[in-house]
């Protein structure tokens, strides 16, 4: 199976670019990235592997 197959596979059909891409059940990571990033929870630097905590994400931080 092709790279661009299996994505389609792992995408939901039909969606708007600003629902959510991916099927949590097929591919939880990058469904969970979609969620965190269009939940405006974290911004990605331009560092690998390192994110920007927005106000959202660190009162959750903080909670927890």
């Amino acid at each position: 199976m092709s790279a661009k197959e299996k994505d389609k596979l792992e995408k939901s059909e039909g969606v708007h670019e600003l629902s959510i891409q991916y099927k949590k059940a097929v591919n939880f990571s990058k469904w969970y990235s979609d969620i965190i990033k269009k939940g405006e929870m974290i911004d990605y630097y331009d560092i690998s592997g390192c994110y920007i905590l927005r106000p959202r994400s660190y009162f959750i931080w903080e909670q927890i």
